[in-house]
């Protein structure tokens, strides 16, 4: 698992992995937003495994798993939806994406992606941020995302 250092998803180093999006112009950045929502609501990283391993596995059909990576880059990038809709986040969001995001054309319109992505994200069943979460028992991890999706339903 990617290192965290609190309940956020600017707490550790997997989205640090994504800081050359921050350097996009803002259109492109808003579709390296959608990006991230898309990879995740249409499968994540499961859906680029070999239909025989996941027969073996015993998964039949579309299948849904989004590692840590994916999973904590789409949880940021719901937080820099909120923060472009005028929401202020919980802890400081780096200045580098802070300013990306407050450029990005129209938020508004991502907001019916970010909120079906972080269904998946905080599912431990289908996202294995989730399950390292749960395991850690990181409560506060998962409040902060239900508080984010309320945030969002608002928008």
């Amino acid at each position: 698992m990617s290192a965290f250092h609190g309940p956020g998803p600017f707490d550790g180093d997997a989205v640090y992995n994504y800081l050359d999006q921050a350097a996009l112009p803002p259109l492109a950045f808003r579709e390296a937003v959608a990006n991230a929502f898309n990879e995740v609501i249409e499968g994540g990283a499961a859906r680029r495994m070999p239909a025989e391993f996941l027969a073996l596995a015993g998964l039949v059909g579309p299948v849904t798993y989004v590692d840590v990576d994916e999973a904590t880059w789409a949880w940021a990038c719901a937080e820099l939806v909120a923060l472009a809709n005028g929401h202020q986040p919980e802890t400081p969001i780096p200045e580098v994406f802070a300013q990306a995001a407050q450029a990005m054309p129209d938020p508004i319109g991502l907001v019916p992606s970010a909120l079906k992505a972080l269904q998946i994200v905080a599912d431990p069943k289908r996202s294995e941020l989730a399950g390292l979460l749960e395991e850690a028992d990181a409560q506060s991890s998962f409040q902060r995302i239900d508080r984010l999706r309320l945030l969002l339903h608002g928008a």
